[in-house]
C-alpha cells in the first residue's frame, strides 16, 4: 500500500542537485523544513503500527524512521538494496 508520507523530502532550491551539495539538516530555500519533513513521515507511523511492514522509500526517511537518537521507530533495521545485491540473489 503506498504511503505518500514517506515520500522523499522536497528539497526547494536544491532538487536534483548532488547530495554533497545539500546539507540535510539545514532548511533548504524554496523547500521542506527538517521540521514539516519529520511531521509528515511521523504521520504515516499509526498506519505501521501492529504490523511488521518491509518499507521502501528514501534514505531521508530511512534515516528519521531509524537513526538514533530521536528514531521514530527505534527498533526499525534497515536494509540496503542496490543492483549489484539484487543481480547477487538471482545466482
Amino acid at each position: 500500500m503506498p504511503l505518500m508520507g514517506l515520500s522523499e523530502r522536497h528539497w526547494g532550491v536544491l532538487e536534483g542537485r548532488p547530495k554533497s551539495e545539500r546539507d540535510r539538516l539545514q532548511d533548504p530555500e524554496g523547500g521542506e523544513t527538517i521540521e514539516a519533513f519529520r511531521s509528515r513521515v511521523a504521520k504515516v507511523l499509526p498506519y505501521l503500527a501492529g504490523a511488521t511492514p518491509l518499507v521502501v522509500t528514501h534514505s531521508g526517511v530511512i534515516r528519521l524512521l531509524c537513526a538514533q537518537p530521536n528514531a521514530l521507530v527505534p527498533h526499525a533495521k534497515p536494509i540496503e538494496l542496490s543492483f549489484d545485491t539484487i543481480a547477487s540473489v538471482g545466482r
